[in-house]
């Protein structure tokens, strides 16, 4: 050698070639974890959502309008709530087998269903 220092083309190369294969394996797993958090996260805002609106009920003796502006405006819940992935809350309000009427929130991205994204794709698939 006579003395140059540094590292050569094919070692910075490798380099490279590493980063971008743990960059490729660790980014999906990063991606896929953002979205089961955001999940997670839309479920608690329904569950707030659907306990104001039992709430709403007790106070005054019939449903709110299914608007959630309607709440927030009461002051049952905060205005921050929302969906992380940027969908809309909606109110499915049917006839219980004891001829009560019940409230589930939806929401446009994540659907109705609190433990699995199921009832999107058969939506999907139908």
């Amino acid at each position: 050698m006579n003395g140059n220092k540094g590292f050569t083309l094919i070692e910075l190369m490798m380099v490279v070639t590493i980063i971008v294969l743990i960059s490729a394996i660790a980014l999906p797993n990063m991606l896929s974890s953002r979205e089961a958090a955001n999940f997670q996260v839309c479920n608690r805002n329904r569950q707030t959502i659907e306990q104001a609106e039992g709430q709403y009920v007790l106070d005054h003796d019939e449903h709110s309008t299914g608007i959630l502006a309607e709440l927030i405006e009461k002051g049952y819940i905060d205005a921050s709530i929302r969906c992380p992935s940027g969908g809309v809350y909606y109110w499915v309000t049917y006839l219980s087998n004891d001829c009560r009427y019940r409230t589930r929130i939806g929401c446009s991205v994540h659907g109705e269903d609190k433990a699995t994204n199921d009832n999107i794709v058969q939506a999907g698939d139908g």
